[in-house]
């Protein structure tokens, strides 16, 4: 695994970093649309990035989000050969898929987001299915279970996106033609950054967690404010989804206990803001 770390020094212009200093850290219009913009410069950097790294698929994602086969997608657009020891790679890359889903050969998979919330299940609940020496609660995809109405797009949003990035050319990667719903607009389609969870092969869970955890960064935008949270309170005993469980054991055997014990260790712990 390779992982690079980039400052703003490392993507942002000139003019944008200069701004950015001067910006009034009380005036909220102004820094959403830094954000925005170093979302942005971010998203078009990374790309090209992994493009000339000659990588293929890549999620655009945040760290709170999980790509999973859609488990209760339209009979007729489910995806071949997704069996719980493949990875979401290795589906989009079966030819059977390349040749029957107009997406992946676009190279641009569009997937819908489905909003977890903050409602805890009881511990034996949680636990279920979780290899031993194993805490379910440290895990997001274990310990929130309810999530908001399929169909409800004020609260599970705009759609995220896997990319192909051999199907892109250099100029796709212009930042004024780069949002993070659709990040290659020439291969992704402006009706899919709405598609419906029916329509959607391959979802995204996207998950609120506790309020510790919610809370941990700065963040000015309405909707990461405590009110909004507190909206993410789902108790619908039938709105209950536990199909990304299997990733947990699925990944000890793969790995070995001993490794993924390593790569696992301090899971859904929070490091105090200013440590290394």
């Amino acid at each position: 695994m390779k992982i690079t770390e980039w400052y703003e020094e490392d993507l942002m212009p000139p003019h944008l970093l200069s701004a950015h200093r001067r910006v009034n850290t009380s005036d909220s219009e102004a820094l959403k649309a830094l954000y925005i913009e170093r979302q942005i410069q971010f998203y078009t950097r990374c790309m090209a990035t992994l493009n000339a790294e000659d990588m293929t698929w890549a999620a655009m994602i945040d760290t709170d989000e999980y790509v999973i086969v859609n488990p209760v997608v339209s009979d007729n657009l489910r995806l071949q050969h997704t069996e719980q020891n493949r990875t979401i790679h290795q589906i989009l890359s079966d030819p059977v898929n390349r040749r029957g889903n107009g997406m992946i050969r676009n190279g641009c998979v569009s997937m819908h987001r489905l909003q977890f919330g903050h409602k805890e299940s009881n511990a034996s609940t949680v636990q279920e299915g979780v290899p031993v020496g194993f805490d379910g609660f440290s895990f997001s995809t274990m310990r929130w279970r309810y999530h908001a109405e399929r169909t409800n797009k004020d609260v599970n949003k705009l759609a995220k996106c896997l990319v192909n990035l051999r199907s892109a050319r250099f100029s796709d990667f212009v930042s004024t033609e780069v949002s993070p719903h659709r990040p290659l607009k020439r291969l992704c389609d402006l009706p899919n950054m709405r598609i419906t969870n029916a329509e959607s092969p391959i979802i995204v869970y996207h998950y609120s967690g506790s309020w510790e955890s919610w809370n941990y960064r700065t963040d000015f935008r309405p909707k990461r404010q405590r009110p909004f949270f507190d909206l993410l309170h789902f108790t619908d005993e039938t709105l209950q989804d536990d199909s990304i469980r299997p990733w947990l054991q699925e990944f000890v055997t793969e790995q070995g206990l001993e490794l993924a014990t390593y790569l696992l260790e301090g899971s859904g712990k929070l490091t105090f803001k200013g440590d290394a």
